[in-house]
């Protein structure tokens, strides 16, 4: 299964998102610019779910709501839909009971035609609650379906190295890995076993099913640069896992764009904001429109059961 073309069309790797939380906490580099608390923030008068979760500046204040009025939402749709379990939250959240999160697979376990993407900055947590799920003697990992997708959310090699063992340790079928925001160069499959890392080419990472990778977007966006972009790629068409990229956000990389044509006939390093990389290359803020995602020229949007690329 995967999103509906029109999703991927625009880039997404879900058709919908399931609210069962609002709110979170800032708790990486990556949380930054976080679209979701600027969503919140804005919407916050008009949607009561997201009232008292940003502090003045339109970030996030720590606070969580729980939004138990939702948990029966993907019981009540028929068609095959790609969830993304808390889209402005964390199901991992310290703030989130135990019992809760297994409210929400529980009830995701009811309606197993759909598929369940839950992606946290938080491995620690979820890999403590498979283990007080395992200690359950109604519940265990082992009951989990293959509806069910965990992944973790990583931007830079020092927290890929912290989350993505944690990932590759949990009994569960399905997991991926997040790159977005990408800030910097990845490499996600030195987490092999020995015997593995002893060869000379690249193995995959243990049951990593997809991988997906996106720059930032936002008014304080940072620079993606495409070295990180296909050093990821690279490693994926190697291991033979699906690569989807996402966006490069708001900047677009001078070798990734004609900058002769509409809309970048009027950049020029007078009259546009610009970084400038080690190799003297230059990234040029047009605007996440204008930037797009493609890849040296081409469309990635690889999902687990595809091996080409979408031209």
């Amino acid at each position: 299964m995967k999103p509906s073309e029109k999703r991927i069309a625009k880039g997404l790797w879900w058709d919908r998102n399931w609210p069962v939380l609002e709110g979170c906490t800032p708790c990486s580099p990556a949380c930054d610019n976080c679209f979701a608390a600027k969503y919140a923030h804005r919407f916050k008068d008009s949607l009561p779910s997201l009232r008292g979760l940003t502090n003045q500046e339109g970030k996030w204040n720590g606070m969580v709501m729980i939004c138990r009025d939702q948990l029966k939402l993907p019981s009540t749709i028929k068609k095959p839909t790609v969830w993304f379990v808390t889209e402005r939250s964390d199901l991992f959240h310290p703030l989130v009971p135990f019992g809760y999160i297994q409210a929400v697979l529980t009830y995701a376990a009811m309606a197993p035609h759909h598929r369940y993407m839950i992606l946290t900055k938080r491995p620690e947590r979820m890999a403590e609650f498979f283990q007080w799920m395992n200690s359950e003697s109604t519940y265990s990992v082992e009951t989990l379906q293959d509806c069910f997708w965990f992944g973790v959310t990583v931007w830079d090699q020092a927290s890929a190295d912290r989350s993505i063992p944690i990932l590759c340790g949990l009994q569960v079928a399905h997991k991926f890995i997040s790159i977005e925001p990408m800030l910097g160069p990845v490499n996600i499959l030195r987490h092999c076993n020995r015997e593995a890392a002893a060869h000379s080419r690249f193995r995959p990472v243990p049951c990593v099913d997809l991988v997906i990778c996106g720059g930032e977007s936002g008014h304080e966006a940072r620079a993606l640069s495409p070295e990180w972009v296909n050093f990821l790629r690279y490693q994926c068409t190697d291991a033979k896992i699906p690569f989807f990229f996402k966006q490069w956000g708001e900047w677009s990389h001078q070798s990734q764009a004609d900058f002769t044509s509409s809309p970048f006939t009027a950049l020029s390093s007078r009259n546009a904001m610009y970084h400038v990389w080690g190799d003297g290359t230059r990234s040029y803020r047009v605007g996440k429109k204008a930037a797009g995602r493609l890849l040296d020229g081409k469309e990635h949007m690889e999902f687990p059961g595809e091996s080409e690329c979408a031209q």
